[in-house]
Formats: C-alpha cells, sequence, structure tokens
C-alpha cells in the first residue's frame, strides 16, 4: 500500500495519531481525551494553566488538536509537521515509522531529523573534548524501537556524538569517531557528560568531565507531581517509559545505594515510589535489597523472549497496560511486592477489589460507548462475554464471520454488513478461535470471506486480524492452549481485542462438567476484568425443540452473558424450515431488547444477506392471524420487563398480533396452565403468573424456584 493520507487513516485513526505523538508531553500520562488539558507542546515553558486538548470535529469527521490560549489548532498531520518543521510527505513517512504501520516499506528508514539537532557543537570539558551532530536515520530507528522519540531525545538532553576525546589508563590520549556501524550518544549536562556506547561490550558507559555526586537521571524532567515514580534500571529505561507516559528516575546503576535525602524528595513528588529493575538476577537481587531497605514496592516484569529490562518490554511490543495492573497489584494494603501473578491471600484479593471499587464510586461513572452496533442499537459492550446460539447449520458462523469484518472494516468499503458497524473512535484487533472446520479448505475460506467483506483482498494480513485452530489438539488440552494463546494476544496488541470461541463447546474437555465449564467461565471473567477484551462465544443448541444452549457450560455462560443472540430458521404454515434465518436478541443487559430481523443465505454474496422483505412481511401477517403461544411467547418476552395490568398486556398483544381479546386471553390461560418456560430479560427461566395487585388483575413474569430435593 503506498505512503497517502487515506491509508494511514485505514490503518489507525486521527486519535490515535494525536495520542502517539503528545505522549510525552502528557505528564498525567494515560489516554488524552477531550477535555483533558496539558501543556502546549510546542512552547518550551509550560503553561501555568494549560489549556491544550483534543476534540472532534463535526466538519471534519476527525479528531484535532486546539490550544484556547494561543490559537494553535490543526489535525494529527498538522501536529506532526509542527513538532518536527517538516513537509507533508515527511510528516506522513514518520507517522508510518513511528506507528510501525508498515506501508511503504522501502522508505521506512526515512525518519525525520529536527532542526534541533541539524548542527554541529563542540563541548569542552576538562581534559576532553566532544562533538555532537544530528542524528542519523538509522540512529533515531533504533531509538524508536523503544517508542523513544526526538521530544523524548531532546527532553532527556541526548545527542549523537560525532567524536569524543579522552586518555586512557597509561595517560595516553585518544580519539573515537561515531558512525552507524559504532554509534556513541551523549547524556549532556552542565559540566559534564555520559557517554552510551550501546554496541561496546567493554566499556558501554563512559563519564566526561566531573559527574556529581548520587546524580539522579530523569529527575530534572518529572512532574510536579505523579501518582507514582518508577525507579528503573538506566537512562533509556527512563526515557522508554517517559515515550509511554510514566514517571521515572534511574540510580547510577542497579547496585548504587539510595541515598535518604533522594528518597525523600521523590516521596514528595508522587504517592508512591516503585522499584521496576531488570528480571535478570542482578535486577531480582538488587529490587529485593532496596524493598526491603526503604519499605517500598517492587513490581517484576513478565518473562519475554530475548528481553530483560522495561525498554526491552517495550520493544516488543508488549501492552503497556500491563505495568498499570501491576502497580496496581503492587499497592494492594499488605504487600510487599508482587510479580506477573501476585501471591495474595483471598482476603487481600477481596481488598483491593474493594479499594478500587472506593475509588471509581467516588467519581463520575462514564458508561462506555459499544463496541458494535446495528443500525442505531448498541449490540456489543467492551470487557463482556457474549453469546450466538442456534441449532447445529443454522449459519452461526456466517454471522459471526459479518460481525468480525464490521469491525475490521475498512474505511474504503461500503459494504452494509447486516446494518453492523464499529465505534470509529476504538482500534481494535479481530482474534477468531475456531474448533470445527479443517485448515486446508473450510477455516481458510472463512477467513479470506472476513477479509474480503471488510474491505481487504485476500493475499492482504491486516496486522489486527489473528486466528488459530484447536481442531488438532486434543480436548484435554485445548483449555490450557486456549488460556496460553489470550495471553500471548493480549501482549501483542495495544488496542481493543475482540476474541470469537466457534465453538466454546469444544474448547473445554467436558462442556456438561460443572468444573470443566466454570474453569472456562472464570478465565473469561478474569480477562475481561483485567484487559481490554471482549469475548463472542458460538454455541449449539441442544438437539429437538428445546432452544437452550447445550451442556451445564451452556446455561452457565446465559447466566454470565452481556448480550444473547439466537440464530434459527422460521418455519412456514406447515411447520417446514424455510430458508428464512431469524436473528433474535434474546437478552441484552446494558440496553433495551432489540426487535428480530432477518436474514438469508445468498449464493451470490456467499453470505447472509438481509431477506426479501415481501417474505418477511407475508411470515408477519402468518404469524398474525394465526396467534400462536409460541408468537405470543416470543412477544411478552420483548414486552413484560416489568408486571402489567390485564388491559395493558392485551392492547398490546392484540395490536401486535391482530387478534381478539378473547382469543388472546385464551392463548394466555393456556401458557399459564401449561407452565410454558419463558425468559426474562436476564435471560432466567420463568413462568406467566396472573394475580391481583389491590383490585387491579396483573401479569408478571415469575422465575422458576429451585426445587428442594
Amino acid at each position: 500500500m503506498s505512503l497517502t493520507k487515506d491509508t494511514i487513516l485505514s490503518k489507525v485513526t486521527s486519535y490515535d495519531i494525536l495520542n502517539h505523538f503528545l505522549r510525552p508531553y502528557n505528564t498525567h500520562g494515560g489516554t488524552l481525551v477531550a477535555g483533558k488539558h496539558i501543556s502546549n507542546p510546542f512552547l518550551r515553558e509550560k503553561q501555568k494553566t494549560p489549556s491544550f486538548n483534543l476534540y472532534f470535529s463535526s466538519q471534519s469527521h476527525d479528531w484535532r488538536f486546539k490550544d484556547f490560549a494561543t490559537g494553535d489548532d490543526g489535525s494529527c498531520f498538522d501536529l506532526v509537521m509542527k513538532l518536527y518543521s517538516c513537509t507533508f510527505p515527511e510528516a506522513l513517512e514518520h507517522i508510518n515509522s513511528m506507528m510501525s504501520l508498515g506501508l511503504n516499506a522501502d522508505n521506512a528508514q526515512s525518519i525525520l531529523t529536527p532542526s534541533l539537532h541539524a548542527s554541529v557543537n563542540e563541548i569542552a570539558f576538562p581534559s576532553s573534548g566532544l562533538r555532537v551532530r544530528g542524528f542519523s536515520h538509522k540512529e533515531l530507528a533504533w531509538w524508536l524501537q523503544y517508542g523513544i522519540t526526538v521530544p523524548v531525545l531532546d527532553r532527556f538532553h541526548l545527542s549523537s556524538v560525532e567524536t569524543f576525546s579522552a586518555k586512557n589508563r597509561d595517560g595516553r590520549s585518544y580519539t573515537i569517531t561515531s558512525n552507524d556501524n559504532f554509534p556513541v550518544y551523549a547524556y549532556i549536562h552542565n559540566s559534564w557528560a555520559k557517554l552510551y556506547k550501546p554496541l561496546d561490550t567493554k566499556f558501554r558507559f563512559q563519564y566526561l568531565g566531573n559527574k556529581p555526586e548520587n546524580f539522579i537521571f530523569g529527575m530534572e524532567q518529572l512532574p510536579d507531581f505523579s501518582e507514582y515514580i518508577f525507579i528503573t534500571g538506566g537512562e533509556k529505561d527512563v526515557m522508554s517509559l517517559a515515550a509511554h507516559g510514566f514517571s521515572a528516575v534511574s540510580l547510577n546503576s542497579e547496585t548504587a545505594n539510595l541515598p535518604a535525602e533522594t528518597l525523600k524528595t521523590l516521596q514528595s513528588r508522587c504517592k508512591h515510589v516503585i522499584i521496576l529493575y531488570d528480571i535478570d538476577a542482578t535486577g531480582k537481587a538488587q529490587s529485593e535489597k532496596l524493598s526491603k531497605q526503604h519499605g517500598l514496592k517492587k513490581i517484576t516484569l513478565p518473562d519475554m523472549p530475548d528481553g530483560k529490562d522495561i525498554s526491552d518490554f517495550f520493544k516488543l511490543k508488549m501492552n503497556p497496560d500491563i505495568i498499570n495492573e501491576l502497580v496496581s497489584a503492587a499497592l494492594v494494603p499488605g504487600s510487599t511486592a508482587t510479580v506477573i501473578q501476585p501471591d495474595l491471600s483471598r482476603l487481600d484479593k477481596v481488598l483491593k477489589t474493594r479499594e478500587v471499587l472506593a475509588i471509581n464510586k467516588s467519581q463520575k461513572i462514564i458508561f462506555s460507548n459499544p463496541i458494535l452496533s446495528q443500525n442505531e442499537n448498541p449490540v456489543f459492550f467492551p470487557k463482556t462475554i457474549n453469546v450466538l446460539q442456534g441449532k447445529a447449520g443454522v449459519h452461526k458462523s456466517r454471522l459471526a464471520q459479518i460481525i468480525c469484518s464490521s469491525l475490521l472494516k475498512t474505511s474504503e468499503c461500503s459494504k452494509e454488513l447486516l446494518g453492523f458497524h464499529a465505534d470509529i473512535f476504538k482500534s481494535y484487533a479481530i482474534c477468531y478461535v475456531d474448533t470445527e472446520r479443517n485448515l486446508s479448505e473450510q477455516l481458510p475460506y472463512a477467513l479470506q470471506q472476513i477479509q474480503v467483506m471488510a474491505g481487504y483482498d485476500i493475499e492482504d494480513n491486516p496486522d489486527n486480524f489473528d486466528y488459530i485452530s484447536l481442531l488438532e489438539f486434543e480436548r484435554k488440552e485445548r483449555f490450557d492452549v486456549l488460556n496460553e494463546y489470550l495471553n500471548h494476544v493480549r501482549t501483542k496488541y495495544n488496542r481493543h481485542i475482540f476474541i470469537v470461541l466457534d465453538v466454546i463447546t469444544d474448547c473445554v474437555y467436558n462442556f456438561n462438567d460443572a468444573k470443566d465449564s466454570m474453569a472456562l467461565i472464570d478465565m473469561m471473567n478474569i480477562t475481561i476484568n483485567r484487559y481490554d477484551v471482549t469475548f463472542l462465544c458460538l454455541i449449539h443448541e441442544n438437539p429437538g425443540s428445546v432452544d437452550k444452549a447445550r451442556g451445564h457450560l451452556g446455561t452457565e455462560i446465559m447466566n454470565k452473558a452481556s448480550t444473547v443472540i439466537q440464530v434459527g430458521f422460521e418455519k412456514d404454515s406447515e411447520r417446514k424450515e424455510m430458508d428464512l434465518v431469524k436473528v433474535a436478541y434474546l437478552k441484552c443487559r446494558s440496553s433495551k431488547k432489540h426487535e428480530p430481523f432477518y436474514v438469508q443465505y445468498s449464493d451470490t454474496d456467499n453470505s447472509l444477506v438481509l431477506a426479501d422483505q415481501d417474505i418477511v412481511f407475508q411470515l408477519m401477517q402468518h404469524k398474525k392471524q394465526k396467534a400462536s403461544s409460541l408468537d405470543i411467547i416470543e412477544q411478552l418476552e420483548i414486552i413484560l420487563s416489568e408486571p402489567m395490568s390485564r388491559r395493558e398486556i392485551l392492547s398490546q398483544l392484540c395490536q401486535e398480533l391482530n387478534c381478539q381479546e378473547r382469543l388472546m386471553e385464551e392463548r394466555l390461560r393456556e401458557i399459564i396452565d401449561t407452565k410454558a418456560i419463558l425468559r426474562d430479560k436476564d435471560y432466567k427461566d420463568c413462568h406467566l403468573v396472573k394475580e391481583k395487585q389491590g383490585k387491579t388483575l396483573i401479569y408478571k413474569l415469575q422465575p422458576i424456584s429451585l426445587e428442594l430435593f
């Protein structure tokens, strides 16, 4: 794909771009949102009353920045051009490289060198000379691995070295010249500098001039106050943390002592000082030592392939949210340290939960927007478990594929996709887990369909589309494999993850076993509570006339689900299955229950399409004329969220089904006498009951009581 404005915005949103490039300037940490002010990044001095923030433009239909004090205003591309004093094509190139979009790969290394580093300057220290220059493209690309941008390099006074002179132990002078194959960098301070030679196996660090005793790197760059400050292993770690919105400092080395006065200063500027050292033996030992000496909290990073420190953590594209989660676990009252799996007592965990709830309930609750809607109706919300159920062969997987395509859809794609559409202000990763289809034809074809419907070609490999099959694993292994895969994808993607389990009953050894079923449900509940994840679980219904999801797993997951969608063939006047497929919303916990809609399979499109409205109209007319108990039950489940008077319910049902009150009363009596099962808004099994409240006769849904034996 060529490098244009449109191709950039097909990969990321304007909101993502703004937040990426403003992250070094957001001292509060986290994502910058509308109304949340930060100091203007174009100004050398911090604003006393910041007024720089983001807003959504209804005219341009994108996110922009604005500073009400200075008048600065523009798009995400304007921001990059102004930050780096570059042209529009250069800004596109910079965004592509900085955000690892993979567009126009031939020019991926063409990274800008800002004017701040354009000249060569000589800096003199006692007995040494140091000449600095502008960063080369290769050097900037190396720092970008860790998320460290040019503004961050400037902020921490790091320069690229051209040459430096010094004396060896014998008193002989020597001069070293830096190049792309042997880069040298300098952290430059007033009267001294620390050289960093990343490829030097013997002397990576070297000092020029006289370093002050107990110097703390990063102290100058700390905000006035932070929620917490990390003590980490080195300068690069401090900068990579700063690039991702965290406050951090480093001592001279991991083995250096922490002066009491330094600790006191740090504690005056934050709520918590937290140790974050390398995960090698030295780092763990020193972390434990400092933790015990000063009573400080510590966190330990998860094991990483080819990585040991926080810089490697960001280089491997692991999710920064993990850091906040580790910190939250470490701050549990009574906890002295934490690792990726904190060793906490049950009471500690309960108290941690209570602490989180106490903080959240004291603030204004802003409910999340749905991640997927159908026309104007919300369907799925973030951090929820959802269910798509139906008998075998009713196109459940095809409907799931359309839902995935809606979330994966490119900005150029004009397909309607049954009216489903994603929240355009959120970025998604789709992870499809299949358990049924073969790997040679069936599953590859389904994955192709998801891409094609989303606007991609079959040979494309969208970086936010992941998929696996559990078909070749024995059932006793599948739960563990799935758990490992979920841990993998949550560290792989720094965006909302939508996970499809098709079908969920094949993900456990025995879906009728309570222990197996609850282990899977508990794992999903923990995942959505801790991470930015949403599940869609496909499940078969029991054979026969009962429309219940299969097994103990089916019963339990219906109770936990936020949205339950049922797919099934409609029947004609002779009770024979038609080609018409009814898609009904059985449960909508976060919104009112939506009306069903009808689809058909199209040979032309090789997919589901909205059904012919004439066929649907004829079916509805037939149902109204018949007014069967099943049709009435369907209506009762929609309208009877609260008890209703006899007059109200007869009026609504007769109007909807076009029948006489006498017939309707007969049908209601049948439903009550036969103890037909209905489901309330929470998908609980109920009976229809009729009783008097005062002088008024009412109908209501009464949950079926558990029988005691």
